[in-house]
């Protein structure tokens, strides 16, 4: 939609839903056709450039119109940013692979994602690293996809 210049040197890119298959129901399916809202993320990805960038995604939440639908509305999910998730895949997938292949602990498997000085990543946080229990999550999916046993689950926050 727009890209921002800060005045760290950053970008703050502002995105649209283009896949027409994110109105289909996460829950039944069906294809919606009514515009409930509209709601704003801050999705962290990995750092691209010296500067950093900051995405703000402007997506729409829908009606379901299927009247045995128990979700009744949802916002409209990407492969890459599934519903409820404030990381992208590859984020979540490359800090995991760092701890996997390169030795380091949950802890240590962001930080060289995150971004430049001075280039905020959304009100409440200052990074775009992944939490620990999502780069867990993401080690033991590499696990799996790879055939090998999983980790361990990781117990969750809170």
């Amino acid at each position: 939609m727009r890209v921002e210049r800060l005045q760290c040197g950053g970008r703050r890119i502002h995105l649209a839903t283009a896949d027409a298959s994110a109105r289909a129901c996460p829950a039944c399916g069906v294809f919606a056709s009514r515009v409930k809202g509209s709601a704003t993320t801050r999705p962290r990805d990995l750092v691209y450039g010296e500067s950093g960038s900051e995405f703000v995604w402007h997506k729409r939440r829908w009606w379901c119109r299927e009247t045995a639908c128990p979700r009744r509305s949802f916002t409209e999910p990407i492969e890459q940013i599934p519903a409820g998730a404030r990381t992208t895949r590859r984020l979540r997938a490359s800090s995991g692979r760092r701890v996997r292949d390169a030795g380091s602990t949950v802890i240590q498997g962001g930080p060289r994602f995150a971004p430049p000085t001075g280039v905020p990543h959304s009100r409440t946080r200052s990074t775009a690293l992944p939490a620990w229990w999502a780069t867990s999550s993401a080690i033991a999916a590499g696990a799996t996809t790879r055939g090998e046993e999983p980790v361990g689950e990781s117990p969750s926050p809170g």
